[in-house]
């Protein structure tokens, strides 16, 4: 029997150990929560008494970057961020928590979460740039409940803003159509901020967008079905509910909703044949325009 020690074989095994536990630190580091701040943590000017929130000075950002499909060009976005970090740093300083003076109404204050949702999504996917999907932003997979951002001067995270706030405080199902969480299963982006004194008539339009997508709904005559999006099972209740509440004299259920939006033949087959709803899987994607789509493939 030989004495001598295996050092190749025990080289082999401590490398093999350290990669393990390199992998594991990287893999940790990757779904830590974290904060994510503005890059220049430059504070805007101090809001007079008696102002409003300056929800419009979003709408030069998202026309900058918004296709008429609603896609984002994310790449243009990482090389020129600053309009941005002008607009998440208002976030950061006001909100309707901390100066409700500055949200005087339930539409000030309604626009503001739905500008700083789609705010930060974008803010999200611009810090971890180029990704094909935000769900690959850090914590990776947990980016809607790990990652907070500073808004009127607390932490919340994207679930915190929607299911917090949005949901129980305004009840209005159409923001389900207006908030845009980054991907290709979620409402198009509007090439204009939310403003509170043209809010019902954007929700009114958002959901018409939505509503008139193919990819969000869509008569399938082949297999006799109405294919929609997920949203519309994982929100379910809120739909009906608010179909209720702003339409009593007529059936509150999901088909109803959308029938006003369909061809004249697909809402003539799915009233005669009573086509069933059917849910697709909800696309993850990157909401990305073709430019920047094109851009990460060449950094590929």
């Amino acid at each position: 029997m030989s004495n001598r020690i295996p050092w190749a074989r025990i080289g082999a095994t401590v490398a093999g150990a350290a990669v393990g536990a390199a992998t594991a630190l990287v893999v940790a580091a990757q779904l830590r929560p974290r904060v994510l701040h503005t890059p220049t943590r430059v504070p805007p000017e101090p809001l007079p008494p008696g102002a409003r929130f300056p929800h419009e000075d979003f709408s030069p950002v998202l026309r900058a970057i918004v296709d008429e499909d609603g896609l984002v060009d994310y790449a243009a976005l990482r090389r020129d961020p600053m309009g941005l970090y002008r607009f998440v740093a208002w976030i950061e300083a006001y909100s309707p928590q901390n100066t409700p003076a500055f949200f005087p109404a339930d539409a000030d204050r309604l626009a503001y979460w739905l500008n700083a949702y789609n705010a930060l999504a974008l803010l999200a996917v611009c810090d971890a740039y180029p990704v094909a999907s935000i769900l690959q932003v850090r914590p990776v997979g947990r980016v809607f409940y790990a990652l907070r951002f500073p808004v009127g001067g607390t932490l919340m995270t994207l679930e915190e803003i929607e299911h917090g706030v949005i949901r129980p405080v305004f009840h209005d199902a159409r923001t389900h159509f207006a908030l845009s969480p980054a991907a290709r299963g979620g409402p198009r982006l509007r090439r204009e901020a939310y403003l509170p004194e043209r809010l019902e008539e954007q929700l009114g339009d958002q959901m018409r967008r939505f509503l008139t997508d193919d990819e969000k709904v869509r008569v399938d005559v082949m297999n006799r079905a109405l294919l929609v999006s997920p949203i519309f099972t994982w929100f379910a209740d809120d739909f009906t509910t608010w179909l209720r509440d702003t339409a009593p004299d007529q059936p509150n259920d999901l088909i109803t909703m959308m029938l006003p939006y369909l061809s004249d033949v697909g809402r003539t087959v799915v009233i005669d044949d009573n086509y069933p709803l059917r849910y697709r899987a909800y696309d993850w994607r990157l909401n990305a325009s073709p430019r920047a789509t094109e851009t990460m493939q060449e950094a590929a």
